[in-house]
């Protein structure tokens, strides 16, 4: 997953997902370290002053730092506007080799002062793989071009015995070799948390669609054990728990409520002549038919085949009856199309009585009041009294 020298996912989308997710984060702290790091380099121009006097080179030299300052300064400006800049390579390698150009022409300069500019430029390399973020294989090289520039220049200008260049060269290596490993296991252990932190969201985002996918199955099984799947409307238990509910209503208020019981004319043949298909949806447009003609309040279930019942809550007979007609009316008058032949229903009325009724005998009244509209011919109302029938 990991390349054991590059220290970069193998996976080169993969490896493009971490960059863009630590750039922010880069930005802010490179551009940080930057800063400081340019500030001390350039307050080493009073170092300059002390070995080299008020002389023009000495002035190059604190200029050359203040230059330098401020380029990173200009770089840090631009990087807090679009961080995205960290990820192109010439921002990172000129910062890195202007620095580096600036303490070879200090050698240069500071010749006589060879363990001095050793340390310094000792600790610039410290610099670059603090630095430079998430990129080995370009500190590395950076690291090799600087030593050999380095190891090039001190030898043209430092009056040094073979024994001391040697260590001065084997130091340099040394140091950028560790710089190297340690540089390298920085960026995987960045890049295995990287990776054990993307397997946490995506397995969090796992969990969060079952928990979705869980409720949203608990909401279906809830609605189906309450309703009527080819209707929608209440099945037959949700049903007589909204009756019953309204019936304690009805006695709390001493007032009374409709029960009606409706059954679809010749259901039978439209299922012999037409298919089930056809059926089905007769039974669905029934429900659609009443649903819409009810009043806020009133409650309609399927409580068989093709049989349904509605309760009107503080509703007396009279208007009950009326409830009746204008639901038989309605289903008479839905045009026939998409197969559906014309409906009928016929309905039962019967109200509920709070001072002595029990609900079960009130349904069992409109039950069989729709089926003395049903002998009446089919199509009427008929109630469960003594009260005129409506044809």
């Amino acid at each position: 997953m990991i390349g054991r020298w590059r220290a970069e996912l193998r996976d080169a989308a993969l490896e493009a997902e971490f960059r863009r997710e630590q750039l922010e984060a880069n930005a802010d702290w490179v551009g940080r370290d930057a800063v400081v790091g340019a500030l001390v380099y350039s307050s080493f121009g009073i170092t300059d002053v002390f070995a080299l006097g008020w002389t023009a080179t000495a002035l190059g030299l604190v200029a050359l730092r203040l230059g330098f300052l401020g380029f990173v300064l200009w770089v840090r400006a631009s990087v807090r506007r679009g961080p995205s800049l960290l990820l192109d390579a010439p921002v990172a390698v000129g910062v890195q080799a202007l620095a580096l150009a600036i303490m070879l022409v200090v050698t240069t300069a500071r010749s006589a002062e060879a363990a001095t500019n050793h340390l310094s430029f000792t600790l610039l390399m410290l610099a670059l793989f603090v630095i430079v973020p998430d990129r080995l294989v370009r500190v590395a090289a950076t690291t090799t071009l600087a030593i050999v520039g380095y190891v090039l220049v001190g030898l043209a200008v430092y009056d040094m015995d073979a024994s001391e260049r040697a260590t001065h060269v084997m130091t340099l290596v040394g140091f950028g070799a560790v710089g190297v490993m340690a540089a390298g296991q920085h960026h995987r252990v960045r890049r295995e948390e990287f990776l054990v932190l993307r397997e946490q969201r995506r397995t969090n985002a796992l969990l969060v669609d079952e928990v979705e996918r869980r409720e949203a199955l608990e909401s279906e099984l809830q609605w189906l054990a309450d309703h009527d799947p080819l209707t929608g409307v209440p099945n037959r238990r949700a049903l007589l728990r909204l009756a019953e509910q309204a019936a304690s209503a009805a006695r709390a208020s001493a007032s009374h409520m409709g029960v009606l019981v409706i059954d679809a004319d010749h259901f039978k043949d439209v299922n012999d002549r037409f298919g089930h298909g056809i059926g089905d949806l007769a039974l669905q447009r029934i429900a659609s038919v009443c649903q819409s003609t009810l009043r806020l309040g009133d409650a309609i279930g399927r409580t068989g085949g093709e049989e349904f019942v509605v309760v009107l809550p503080a509703t007396d007979l009279d208007q009950s009856k009326a409830m009746a007609v204008r639901l038989r009316d309605a289903v008479a008058a839905t045009d026939p199309r998409d197969g559906v032949p014309a409906l009928s229903i016929s309905v039962g009325v019967a109200t509920f009585d709070p001072r002595h009724d029990m609900l079960e005998d009130v349904v069992q009244r409109a039950d069989r009041a729709m089926y003395a509209a049903k002998g009446a011919g089919r199509g009427t109302v008929e109630c469960a009294v003594d009260c005129p029938s409506e044809s």
